[in-house]
């Protein structure tokens, strides 16, 4: 069993609605200025009432806050939803068209958008240390230059649990596609070349294919227990982007290489005697990739509306399918006892 150990402190969730606050601090970071690029409209002038003014932005999801919305993602937590990292300063207009067309205002766009924005409007200030600030950001930004628009965004803005929001996102941007490969291979839609095992050498390609599988499990324990329990930080203290980029990295390794020793057992060629191995070792691969692929899945349901104030861990169990040991210990003696027979 691995385990995540450092603990999440939860102090209540946001709901996807922006709160005032998140309102208020967005609208300012855009210079009350529509974020589209091709508008920049000013969203906030004088009203008749001279005690009061008039407000025509708005804060748009970038992915939606609830099913059917433009542009929704399930993989998000939906406390997620209503953090500042998913949200773009908008004139009434273009939150209307965004929103009535997603396909041609997809999320990563809206998030360069905002990006673009903010270094406009850091040049409209003239403030030479914002914009000194803006290029050490993208500066700090370069290691993820592969990694999705939310990531960065995560990165940038740092809401409150940031480090588990961070890695949730690395580990569903990375893993999605490998577990995404092991469907096709496990539906049979994936050809590799057929690879011919010998009579005597099977049994050492058995021991190689075991000793494969145990390493798998040593290296993801080690990398969720030690290396990413230590780039998210001690509590109470910051953790560390690119230590975390580093790890879910390693588990994106691991990952690949589970599926390539997937598609090794199941485009082996091997003597009918051995036929029963064969039979065990199928899956055990896959199985590993769905039980890391769980990781963001289990973080996501920490920020779920219903968590509890408290403190929380993950743990991800390691295992093989039941009574995989012995199956394999009776099935070598069987072989050894045909082969003297």
């Amino acid at each position: 069993m691995a385990r995540l150990n450092n603990r999440v402190g939860v102090e209540g969730v946001e709901r996807p609605r922006f709160a005032k606050s998140i309102v208020r601090t967005l609208a300012e970071r855009a210079g009350n200025h529509c974020s589209n690029p091709d508008c920049r409209a000013l969203t906030v002038g004088p009203a008749s009432d001279v005690s009061k003014s008039v407000l025509i932005g708005e804060a748009a999801h970038i992915y939606g806050a609830r099913l059917q919305a433009a542009r929704y993602r399930e993989s998000m937590a939906s406390a997620q939803r209503g953090l500042i990292t998913n949200a773009i300063w908008l004139c009434r207009n273009c939150h209307k068209k965004i929103d009535a067309d997603p396909d041609m205002y997809p999320a990563d766009l809206l998030f360069e958008w905002r990006n673009t924005h903010q270094r406009w409007i850091t040049d409209q200030l003239g403030r030479p240390g914002e914009a000194a600030r803006l290029r050490v950001m993208e500066k700090q930004l370069e290691p993820f230059s592969r990694c999705s628009y939310l990531a960065r965004q995560i990165i940038a803005d740092k809401p409150r649990h940031w480090e588990y929001l961070l890695i949730a996102e690395l580990m569903y941007d990375k893993i999605e596609p490998i577990k995404l490969q092991w469907q096709m291979l496990e539906g049979g839609f994936s050809v590799k070349a057929i690879s011919r095992i010998p009579d005597d050498q099977f049994l050492t390609w058995t021991i190689d294919r075991m000793s494969e599988l145990q390493s798998f499990v040593r290296a993801a324990q080690k990398v969720l227990s030690e290396r990413l329990t230590q780039a998210c930080g001690p509590p109470g203290h910051p953790g560390s982007p690119v230590e975390i980029l580093q790890a879910c990295t390693l588990l994106e390794d691991i990952c690949l290489e589970a599926l390539r020793w997937e598609e090794r057992v199941r485009f082996a060629a091997i003597p009918e005697l051995y036929d029963e191995i064969l039979a065990i070792f199928v899956g055990c691969g896959g199985r590993m990739v769905m039980k890391v692929e769980q990781i963001p899945t289990k973080i996501k349901n920490l920020f779920s509306e219903n968590v509890k104030p408290g403190s929380y861990q993950i743990d991800i169990i390691f295992d093989l399918p039941p009574d995989w040991e012995p199956r394999i210990t009776q099935a070598l003696s069987r072989i050894r006892q045909t082969l003297k027979a």
